[in-house]
Parts: structure tokens; sequence; C-alpha cells
């Protein structure tokens, strides 16, 4: 399936990912919708992931009989992205997916920094992808992976509001930027001090 936009990819990504958990790989053993609304209000920090596929759940059709939850014999073209910094599914979880699924079509590159949705990290990651779309048999080119550089993050205004929702990184009682320094000084200055004091012991029972 070809999608025009990078739009339409984000949609069709969106609804196979759906329909694979909705309706083949969810059990019925599996905790209901309100059972795991409940239970984001006992975490620190969650996707939230289970809870809205279990609210969607209802309005899939589910695949009949038995599912087996091993991976799947295919041969075919394939392009296996996973970022190294995922933290819903490490690299190391993944090995027994990169034996089983190693063609000369297949490919599977882990991008360096990356998080669980790595085609929404850079243009180098989408632009493997759309390549892969236009020309699935076609080896992939990886270079611009390797020269993906760690990420700044900067304890701005702009990123606190948008992750975490105050103000600045250290919550909204006093500007971040002073938080920042004060607690440099301590950390650096309460080391020095007591180097210092020391010193100045030793050195007086020196002379005394």
């Amino acid at each position: 399936m070809l999608c025009c936009s990078w739009a339409r990819c984000r949609r069709c990504l969106w609804l196979a990912s759906s329909g694979a958990a909705l309706s083949s790989l969810w059990r019925d053993s599996d905790p209901p919708a309100d059972q795991l609304e409940r239970a984001l209000d006992t975490v620190l920090m969650t996707t939230g992931v289970s809870a809205s596929f279990a609210r969607s759940l209802a309005d899939w059709p589910r695949a009949p009989g038995p599912v087996s939850r091993q991976p799947p014999a295919y041969d075919g073209p394939m392009l296996l992205l996973h970022g190294d910094h995922d933290p819903t599914m490490p690299v190391e979880r993944l090995a027994g997916v990169r034996q089983r699924y190693h063609g000369p079509t297949q490919s599977f590159i882990v991008v360096p920094w990356a998080g669980h949705v790595t085609v929404n990290e850079n243009p180098c990651v989408r632009s493997i992808y759309q390549a892969f779309l236009r020309a699935p048999s076609a080896a992939p080119d990886p270079a611009c992976v390797r020269g993906l550089a760690r990420p700044a993050l900067l304890p701005d205004a702009a990123l606190a509001r948008r992750t975490l929702g105050t103000g600045d990184v250290w919550g909204d009682r006093w500007p971040g930027w002073l938080h920042t320094v004060l607690m440099t000084a301590i950390y650096l200055g309460a080391p020095l001090l007591l180097i210092g004091l020391l010193w100045r012991w030793r050195r007086a029972r020196w002379l005394g």
C-alpha cells in the first residue's frame, strides 16, 4: 500500500497497528477499559496506549479462531526501523525478530537517540521510510542515520511546558534558570568548601 503524502502514511500506520493490536493480539483475558483507566491514576508516567486501545476495542472486528503470537512467515520486502531509546520495547528484546526477518529485501535499522515512533524523529528516518514505499525491494541507504547527533535537551520554558506542563523544568515555583544556577553552585561549591576546611585544619595542626 503506497500512500501519497506523509499525512496519509501516518494514517496508514495507525490503522495497521491498531488493526493488529485489536483484531489479532488483544486477548479476551486482558483488562477492560475501565480498569486500565483507573490504573492510569496510580503511575507517575505512562503513554496510556493500553487504555486507549481498550476504549476502541468494541469498534474493531475480532479475528476468528486462535491467533499465534509468533512472528509470521514472510520473505518479502520489509523495513524495520527501531529507536535505540525506545522505552516500551528495548532493542535487546527484538533479537528474535531480527533473526526471523533477514531476507535479501528485509532490513532492520536501529535509529540512534530515537524513541518509540521513529518515523516522527527527523527527516532522515522519514526519507528512508518513504524510499522503501517507493521501491520496497531496493536496499535502504542508512548513511544519514549514522550521522545523527545526540539531541540537546535544554531546560527552556517552551520544552518544559510541552513535556512537563510547567513553566520551567523545576516547576512553577521560581525561575528555572535561577534554580539551575543555585543548585550548580551548591553541588560544585560544597566539595570545594569541604576541601578548603580540611586543608585549613591540617595546616593548623602542622603549624601548631
